[in-house]
């Protein structure tokens, strides 16, 4: 997780996760995965979608980036991943 959010687009990666899902083989740290996460943008308010952010990038002993503050409730498109 920490490398993903020093990216510049890496909270936009992650929100784009949560909100449109992902299929397809990626890589994670060498090991390649195969698989499909749903979209869950039409089923979760902002502020669970926030929630669900926050939560993702400070659990399983990662901590917050120097300088970053917790994700807050917005209108997000909906309508397809930013690029």
């Amino acid at each position: 997780m920490p490398e993903i959010l020093a990216k510049k687009e890496g909270r936009t990666y992650l929100l784009d996760l949560i909100l449109f899902g992902l299929q397809g083989q990626i890589r994670v740290k060498g090991q390649a995965y195969n698989g499909a996460m749903p979209a869950w943008g039409p089923q979760l308010k902002d502020a669970e979608v926030a929630a669900i952010l926050n939560y993702v990038t400070q659990a399983f002993g990662n901590k917050p980036l120097r300088g970053s503050s917790p994700t807050r409730p917005a209108r997000w498109p909906r309508n397809g991943p930013r690029g």
